[in-house]
């Protein structure tokens, strides 16, 4: 019996032992995956929309953009989708992990910051968009095509007979909900195809969607989305996504607690380069959270303040090709933070404005 994970699944094939290595040559590798992407959807016409921070207020459902449909979801409700499509490249983050970072039993297994390839077509375009889907993923796996499984509850065949008859494929009887995506819409439904890569031991792992979505029943447009993180960590047999990303890079990840230490630092500082200060509520409550959060992973992994510094300035360096100041104003705030909790005389908003000071603000 094949075993198939939904995108949504826990994707570790067994308990993990300590110690992820970075993707091979992921610089080089991850952008290469981005141009095949851009290159297939643009070959069948799409046109591609510009990425916007993860703070635009684009879609009032989410806090911050957590995927390329949160960009592209008004283009849809609105009927502004272009005859051949739109293509998006877009930087996102969950801040799901940050609730439970805390704690020193839980194992994320999907990063909170990542990059997502999306695009959105009209219906009269459906056949372009699953052509371009399977031109992109066959050219990550030019040597190994039968690797690729189309993935669908039985009630959704129509999906699967958007594709040539010669591709393998595995129908799920069970739940059908698994193949359902909501967006926050009332009315507004995705009937789901996962994009499967299969390992040797006939597991299946999804790495993308082809999506129908649907208004009150009635199809209005078709979406895919791809993790590229994902999707080569699968290629590669890997165990988990983050080792596809700059965070690993950063932060060797020799357990969990620095699994979820690189998790944290790349939120904290993707947010406070986008203008975030750890001072307030709303979104820079949050910022403050990703910045305590990590005070704790630091002293849970024994990591010195000058080592931290250092795991900082790496990200910024690979993920956005230089780096600024933030990374020491960083670790002043975990400095000041760490010795402010010291002191029982402090109450929380108390401790968080000086906090906030070492940081170089003064909290009103």
């Amino acid at each position: 019996m094949v075993t198939s994970h939904s995108a949504g699944d826990v994707p570790g094939k067994r308990d993990l032992e300590p110690g992820w290595p970075v993707l091979a040559d992921l610089q080089r590798r991850l952008p290469e995956v981005v141009h095949d992407f851009r290159s297939c959807l643009s070959g069948q016409g799409f046109h591609e929309s510009a990425a916007v921070p993860l703070t635009a207020k684009v879609d009032p459902t989410v806090r911050f953009v957590g995927s390329a449909m949160n960009v592209l979801k008004p283009l849809v409700l609105e009927g502004r989708i272009p005859r051949a499509g739109v293509l998006l490249v877009q930087p996102a983050l969950r801040t799901m992990n940050l609730r439970d970072a805390h704690r020193a039993d839980y194992r994320p297994r999907w990063p909170s910051y990542f990059l997502q390839l999306g695009a959105v077509a009209p219906m009269t375009a459906r056949h372009s968009a699953a052509k371009a889907a399977l031109a992109f993923l066959d050219r990550q796996l030019p040597d190994e095509p039968d690797r690729l499984v189309l993935q669908a509850s039985t009630e959704d065949r129509d999906l699967v007979a958007l594709h040539p008859a010669d591709r393998r494929v595995e129908l799920d009887a069970g739940d059908e909900a698994r193949y359902r995506h909501r967006y926050g819409v009332p009315g507004l439904v995705g009937r789901t195809l996962n994009y499967a890569i299969r390992d040797p031991s006939g597991t299946s792992y999804a790495v993308g969607n082809f999506i129908v979505l649907e208004m009150s029943g009635r199809p209005v447009a078709v979406e895919l989305a791809f993790g590229p993180s994902n999707l080569l960590v699968r290629i590669d047999g890997l165990e988990l996504p983050i080792q596809a990303t700059s965070s690993a890079v950063a932060v060797p990840l020799r357990s969990w607690a620095h699994v979820r230490l690189a998790d944290t630092l790349s939120g904290a500082l993707v947010l406070l380069r986008e203008g975030l200060r750890p001072v307030g509520s709303g979104h820079h409550r949050v910022a403050r959270t990703y910045l305590q959060t990590l005070s704790r992973l630091r002293r849970a992994v024994d990591m010195p303040i000058d080592e931290l510094t250092a795991c900082a300035l790496r990200f910024q360096r690979v993920e956005f090709g230089a780096a600024d100041d933030l990374p020491e104003r960083v670790t002043r705030y975990v400095v000041a933070y760490e010795d402010l909790q010291a002191d029982s005389t402090l109450d929380l908003p108390r401790r968080n404005a000086l906090a906030a000071r070492s940081f170089g603000l003064v909290s009103t």
